[in-house]
């Protein structure tokens, strides 16, 4: 039948499971939108969150900056809001006692100690404290305050070790370095992380009357070194600040002759540097070993000669004594350095005025003239060619001025019209003859003689030893043959 299609029992079962499913849809519904609510409810309390934050960050941002400016009537009604004294606001990190200090708001850096109860020892990410940030700029009563009144810690040191009493020093703030040393008992020979003392500084920065306070008044020890064995006078030296020089040397007593590490002194070091008033009161005034020499031998005049400084060359070998000829540990002399750099005017000097002995070899058997020659310097090697040079020097060695000047392996480009000079300028090598060389030894192909019976009266006398053909050990008399 077709009624039975329609059956009312089977309409009715279907209207039960119609009814659960709507409830558990509504069910679920209500599920989720109470979820979604609390979702809402967070979101909304982290972006309060955030305001407040923000808010908090404000406050605090407008109570340092309140602090910079001076405006106590301001920083009051934010501290009631809720700002904090201490608090800080990145990226500088300075809490407003520091910004007080730092614009040198006395009367507010006294309320913010005082009233509010700031930790006066709160330092930055660097390490500065008010007090440092004060005794940088130089500012006496906020460092007394800091120091005499709201207990500051007058030693503690920032990241690199420096006191306030250092920073004062360093920017020469003697005013601040007397109370520092002398009221709130700041330990004078304190080091920082690279060893330097308050006295290191300000010799290096040239503050003199600084200088003279620590070691008179506050007893600085004016010979304590740093790590690499640095004094206040080498310091000083190296910056050529020479009144410092004079004060620690004159009145200070410091020791002149102390050396670094690398063994160079105050001497040896302002020669290097080019100064010129410094080595001269090292030398004239405060008595310093002009031939005092460092780990590799170098004097100051083989430093100076080096690199040039004509002034302090004639200084030391003129008027202060220095041994010309003296040779470091490898040789070298003042004139070979000279020579090898193209300082021609230190070359004049060095064998016209002071005597420089121009043959002197180092100890692979390298004269000036072969420096010279390989590092292609024209001027030079023509200057010492006339000046007595030995052209045959290094022949022994099978080094020639004339082939050094032809090589370019790790040196200059080769120079074939030096070259040429040299092998025009080639003296006979029989002692006693002081004609040109044209001619070599057909055997060992580095003597030269200007004939045959020079070649002859050299051989008897000591050619015959020392002549050896590079690819053959037969003996007996060598001919001369002519250059190609």
């Amino acid at each position: 039948m077709s009624s039975s299609s329609e059956e009312p029992g089977g309409h009715k079962g279907g209207g039960i499971e119609g009814k659960k499913e709507a409830k558990e849809k509504n069910k679920k519904n209500k599920k989720n939108k109470k979820n979604k609510k609390n979702k809402n409810k967070g979101k909304d309390g982290g972006q309060k969150e955030a305001q407040t934050l923000q808010m908090g960050t404000v406050l605090q941002r407008t109570f340092i900056e309140k602090a910079r400016l001076g405006d106590i009537n301001a920083m009051k009604a934010l501290a009631a809001k809720g700002a904090d004294v201490n608090g800080s606001v990145e990226p500088v990190g300075f809490t407003a006692l520091m910004a007080a200090a730092m614009m040198n708001h006395v009367e507010t850096v006294r309320f913010l100690g005082e009233k509010l109860g700031a930790n006066v020892n709160q330092a930055d990410p660097v390490g500065y404290t008010a007090l440092i940030v004060a005794a940088g700029g130089g500012y006496v009563e906020i460092v007394q305050l800091l120091g005499e009144k709201l207990g500051a810690n007058v030693d503690q040191v920032d990241q690199g070790g420096s006191t306030a009493l250092m920073i004062a020093a360093m920017n020469g703030h003697v005013k601040v370095v007397r109370l520092l040393g002398e009221k709130l008992g700041a330990n004078v020979n304190q080091v920082d992380q690279v060893g330097y003392t308050a006295l290191m500084t300000a010799a290096e920065n040239g503050h003199a009357k600084v200088v003279r306070f620590l070691g008179e008044k506050l007893g600085a020890n004016v010979d304590q070194v740093d790590r690499q064995g640095s004094t206040a006078l080498i310091l000083a030296a190296i910056w050529g600040h020479v009144d410092v020089v004079r004060l620690l040397g004159e009145n200070l007593g410091a020791n002149v002759n102390q050396a670094m590490q690398d063994g160079r002194t105050a001497l040896i070091i302002a020669a290097r540097r080019g100064h010129a008033e410094v080595v001269r009161l090292l030398g004239e005034k405060l008595g310093a070993n002009v031939n005092q020499f460092d780990k590799e031998g170098a004097t100051a005049l083989i430093l100076a000669a080096e690199i040039g400084h004509v002034e302090i060359v004639r200084l030391l070998g003129e008027k202060l004594g220095a041994n010309v000829n003296q040779a470091s540990r490898k040789g070298w002399t003042a004139l070979m350095l000279a020579a090898q750099h193209g300082h021609l005017k230190v070359v004049k000097l060095l064998v016209r005025r002071l005597g420089a002995s121009v043959n002197q070899c180092d100890n692979q058997g390298l004269s000036a003239l072969l420096y010279a020659s390989a590092s292609k310097q024209t001027e030079v090697v023509k200057y010492l060619a006339r000046h007595g040079a030995d052209l045959s020097q290094g022949e022994s060695l099978g080094h020639s001025a004339a082939s050094l000047a032809l090589r370019s392996h790790d040196l200059p480009p080769a120079d074939p019209e030096l070259a040429a000079y040299l092998e025009a300028k080639a003296q006979c090598a029989n002692p006693g003859c002081k004609r040109g060389g044209l001619k070599k030894c057909s055997r060992c192909q580095r003597a030269r003689y200007c004939g045959t019976e020079c070649q002859k009266i050299h051989w008897k006398a000591a050619h015959k030893k020392e002549c050896v053909r590079p690819s053959s050990k037969d003996v007996g008399a060598a001919s001369v043959v002519e250059d190609n």
